[in-house]
């Protein structure tokens, strides 16, 4: 990518992230410049971008192939990779747009497949809903899985709270 492509695309997310315009970024408007997934302005150009560069075919949109980025006919798929996709391709279309591609690009496509797993995997009577001792069994679950550092992460905020 050409060096002026990237700083026109730095300073639009500037420009978004400045919510009152005075052309400095605040403490409180500076995690959006970092981290594009806490504004959707700077998301969507973040996510626009990507689409940008994948797109081979310039239709605006993402098939398979592109997403993944695999090149030529020839495809090895997991049945992951294909599933993932599909959760993705929310209007079944085969292909990806803008608004379907921003859960992957800000991260939450992930952080909902692994709570996703950490439910099915300790809703020991099937209900679709964690009880408090369901939780506390979890707790001895293997560190460093999605599910364990999620969890982790909910009870810090929650103490925070």
């Amino acid at each position: 990518m050409k060096l002026w492509h990237k700083k026109l695309r730095r300073k639009k997310k500037f420009k978004i992230a400045d919510a009152d315009f005075d052309g400095v970024l605040s403490k409180a408007e500076i995690p959006a410049l970092f981290y594009p997934e806490t504004h959707e302005g700077v998301l969507q150009i973040a996510a626009q971008h990507t689409l940008d560069q994948k797109d081979t075919d310039k239709d605006g949109l993402l098939s398979f192939k592109e997403f993944w980025g695999v090149e030529g006919e020839a495809l090895d798929a997991s049945d992951e990779a294909m599933a993932d996709f599909k959760k993705l391709d929310k209007d079944a279309s085969g292909k990806l747009d803008l608004e379907e591609l921003k859960p992957w690009e800000s991260g939450r496509f992930h952080t909902m497949v692994s709570l996703q797993k950490f439910v099915e995997t300790h809703d020991r009577d099937n209900d679709l809903h964690l009880t408090s001792e369901e939780i506390a069994a979890a707790h001895s679950m293997k560190p460093g899985s999605d599910a364990h550092y999620y969890l982790r992460e909910m009870a810090e905020h929650h103490d925070e709270l």
